[in-house]
């Protein structure tokens, strides 16, 4: 339903696109308080009979904060289980306590793959279940690669430059996952629509001195305004660096597709640590 470029969290539906949800046979969204916006065309179609899935629900989702401890990707159980998705969605602006933004980890990218394949061949009429499931063999596969090459590839920063300062908490699965450290966020909380306010703006440009590294990594979708004045801020030479990170490109750009995106951030982050 979200073109390429847009925000989730301020996403909302149009009414043909409302209309879609009440004659659909399955909806898959992200959940956790991510579309914050869509949930009550959601609700309201689960109260019709519309089968759903809210995705993070199913992939072991973890509290905010709880990442980017030291060799945590050795530790880390590739086979989640599910966890209830009953959350509090006033916390953090429009989150609940538990991140939504799982997808920045490709091995829960694969236990979501898997959660949407069955519940596609379980509620869409007249789908082809063994093509379907071949697909979705053939992705996890890929998904597997992928893993193994993003940890290869982030391993190569020297540890001491194995640390994120971001524009929202965005990559809190990913530093759990690789076992970077998440030094700051420049909008505070889990959502992009916050705003912090000038001392939080100075404690992350001193906080980004003391780290050592000299990049700030802000979304796609977003102003670069507020990371350049953090940039301004520590009186060094800092780097702004764009990422794919809640939107694809559009079909012809360097993240037209999740694995794309992937790449292309991590190779972006690799160059912006290494220096």
């Amino acid at each position: 339903v979200m073109a390429p470029g847009t925000d989730p969290h301020s996403f909302s539906l149009s009414a043909q696109e409302a209309a879609l949800f009440e004659s659909a046979e399955l909806i898959i969204y992200n959940g956790l308080g991510l579309e914050s916006n869509l949930l009550s065309q959601i609700e309201a179609a689960q109260e019709s009979g519309v089968a759903t899935l809210e995705v993070a629900a199913t992939v072991n989702p973890l509290p905010f904060g709880e990442e980017g401890h030291e060799d945590s990707h050795h530790d880390h159980d590739h086979d989640h289980g599910h966890e209830d998705g009953d959350h509090d969605h006033d916390h953090d602006h429009e989150h609940g306590d538990l991140d939504p933004h799982f997808w920045t980890d490709p091995s829960r990218m694969i236990l979501a793959a898997k959660a949407i394949g069955a519940e596609i061949i379980e509620h869409v009429q007249g789908i082809d279940a063994a093509a379907v499931q071949s697909n979705l063999d053939a992705y996890v596969t890929k998904l597997q690669d992928l893993d193994t090459w993003m940890d290869s590839q982030l391993s190569s920063v020297p540890a001491t430059s194995q640390k994120l300062l971001t524009n929202h908490e965005v990559f809190g699965y990913f530093a759990d996952r690789f076992g970077y450290e998440i030094i700051g966020a420049v909008i505070p909380g889990g959502s992009s629509v916050g705003a912090p306010s000038a001392a939080e703006l100075k404690g992350l440009a001193d906080a980004l001195k003391t780290s050592g590294v000299t990049a700030i990594f802000v979304e796609t979708t977003q102003p670069e305004t507020l990371a350049h004045v953090v940039a301004e801020e520590t009186g060094i030479d800092v780097k702004v660096v764009a990422l794919y990170t809640e939107s694809l490109s559009d079909a012809a750009g360097e993240a037209s597709d999740y694995i794309s995106m992937m790449r292309y951030n991590t190779e972006a982050i690799v160059s912006a640590l290494k220096g």
